[in-house]
């Protein structure tokens, strides 16, 4: 009985393909999230005038939508995409968020006696220069990455580039224009949600929700009020700069460990039949086990009994030790000698 075990020349890509489409819930569940995330610490938490949740929604729209654009234009210019691309995501929604959350609070420290234009403008400003800064650190990281001779990783980071340049974009232009006019619903007293109800000023005192002269969110006001104080006190000041020089310790020491190594297993799920065939010619072929030499079968109509066959495998095999791109140290296990050895010895030849 034969257990056979077989990869094909697709088989990786269908493999990694099959892995990533697997997990598109979490596509679904990661944007899910981060709506409700950002929907409750973008503005006012619980409050029907200063919630934010419709520009928190319409956040994660802009960074779809820009994701879509740029995605479009790499493919029409020929760009191909492949399953490393699809991971991108992930990384863009933090992005397109984070350039939110700078824009907001830009906004609420905002001088809030002046119009909105006016605040809007001074924002724009100010934290226009922040996301521009952090948009370029990434673009110009990724710039180095493209350079790579690994086209996978130069694909993805031309995707990546984009992306992110599109998201910028849309921030300083779609998303400081839905905050202006979310800024101008709050003037109005609209509810947040269902902006054709207005809200009484009474109302919303009542409920403890709304500060005319506060509009930052929760989680602004944490760090304001709890994190900043109690990092400020010697005692954790001294605490955090002790934790910080023993993790960069242990970090640099661990990192004389890192091995350069790349495990083809990593790319398939774990019922995965090229899994299954990585593990037995790892088992049998591979150098985890005595160095064997991973060995591949070539199946053609080919004499190997001929003498000329065997002639030319021969020169082959002697014009290959001669180039410098071959290690000469290790040698060379000819199975073609073996099997003349082996058929001198048994009279098969």
């Amino acid at each position: 009985v034969l257990d056979v075990y077989i990869a094909t020349a697709r088989s990786s890509d269908d493999e990694l393909g099959a892995a990533v489409g697997n997990d598109t819930f979490l596509f679904a569940f990661a944007f899910i999230f981060m709506i409700i995330f950002a929907s409750n610490t973008l503005g006012k938490f619980g409050s029907q005038l200063n919630g934010r949740v419709l520009v928190a929604n319409q956040d994660i729209f802009v960074i779809i939508f820009s994701t879509g654009a740029a995605y479009g234009l790499m493919l029409s210019i020929g760009i191909p995409f492949q399953s490393l691309v699809q991971v991108l995501p992930f990384l863009l929604v933090g992005t397109g968020i984070d350039n939110a959350y700078v824009i907001a609070a830009g906004f609420d420290r905002s001088d809030q006696s002046k119009p909105i234009e006016d605040r809007m403008y001074e924002t724009g400003f100010s934290s226009g220069m922040s996301i521009t800064v952090t948009t370029l650190t990434n673009i110009v990281a990724l710039s180095f990455g493209s350079m790579t001779k690994i086209q996978a990783v130069k694909w993805f980071c031309y995707y990546a580039i984009t992306s992110f340049f599109f998201i910028y974009l849309a921030h300083l232009t779609v998303f400081i224009a839905v905050l202006t006019l979310d800024a101008k619903r709050v003037e109005a007293r609209r509810a947040d949600c269902l902006v054709c109800l207005r809200i009484n000023e009474t109302d919303e005192n009542r409920k403890g929700s709304l500060d005319q002269t506060d509009e930052r969110s929760r989680l602004q006001r944490f760090f304001r009020d709890a994190y900043g104080p109690a990092l400020l006190k010697p005692y954790v000041s001294i605490i955090v700069v002790i934790s910080f020089v023993a993790m960069a310790s242990i970090s640099g020491y661990l990192s004389t460990r890192i091995t350069t190594e790349f495990d083809l297993r990593i790319l398939t799920s774990d019922d995965s039949y090229l899994r299954d065939y990585y593990d037995v010619a790892t088992e049998l072929f591979g150098s985890n086990d005595g160095g064997r030499i991973p060995t591949s079968l070539y199946v053609g109509k080919v004499d190997y009994s001929s003498y000329p066959v065997q002639e030319e495998i021969d020169r082959l095999v002697e014009a290959l030790l001669d180039s410098d791109t071959i290690d000469q140290t290790l040698g060379k296990e000819d199975w073609l000698a073996e099997l003349r050895t082996f058929a001198n010895q048994t009279g098969s030849f």
